[in-house]
């Protein structure tokens, strides 16, 4: 009984997961806050992100608001080197 329950989660889990293909990739050996690699990697997630909403009359409201935050969440120095995962 408890693997039939498992068969649902682990295809929503998968699902988001099919589309990060697509994602841009974490530029490697990144170190400086504004190096340009990074701030182009925000503009291109913030603008992944918008392209998965399904509201796309608010995208560049979404973008504006991603970027305020973005840093936060792929905080440079915390990536592997080689990034993307």
């Amino acid at each position: 009984m408890k693997r039939l329950a498992l068969i649902p989660f682990t295809f929503v889990l998968a699902l988001p997961m099919a589309g990060a293909a697509d994602a841009p990739v974490w530029p490697a050996d990144v170190k400086a806050k504004d190096d340009p690699r990074i701030l182009t990697f925000y503009d291109e997630q913030c603008a992944f992100y918008a392209d998965q909403n399904d509201d796309p009359s608010g995208r560049d409201a979404f973008i504006a608001k991603c970027r305020e935050s973005i840093a936060s969440v792929f905080p440079v120095g915390t990536a592997k080197s080689g990034g993307g995962e």
